[in-house]
């Protein structure tokens, strides 16, 4: 016997609100997660913009695992996670791998 059968009219008002709610929140969360606005919002390439707006563009940095230990300055910051970054003396550019800065 369904709880509905069990339980005074007042109660089954309840019963039958709740599980309306329930349908309907998870009914807008779906909608929203798979909506093109959450997507763009938390899509790789917003979140690395966000990140790039904290990046010291200017500031030297040294490649301390090569002979010459160059110095480079970030140019960009590629959505893989690999960097970009341009030699101070000679403005030749090279991609590095992400784990190169741990």
């Amino acid at each position: 016997m369904a709880i509905e059968g069990r339980v005074g009219g007042e109660e089954r008002h309840w019963i039958k609100t709740s599980r309306k709610l329930a349908t309907d929140v998870a009914y807008d969360l779906h909608s929203w997660l798979h909506s093109d606005v959450a997507r763009r919002r938390h899509s790789g390439e917003s979140i690395l913009e966000d990140w790039k707006s904290y990046v010291d563009w200017e500031m030297e940095l040294t490649l301390r695992d090569t002979p010459n230990m160059e110095r480079v300055t970030l140019e960009g910051v590629l959505e893989d996670g690999r960097a970009v970054v341009k030699e101070v003396e000679t403005g030749l550019t090279r991609t590095l791998v992400s784990d190169y800065f741990l």
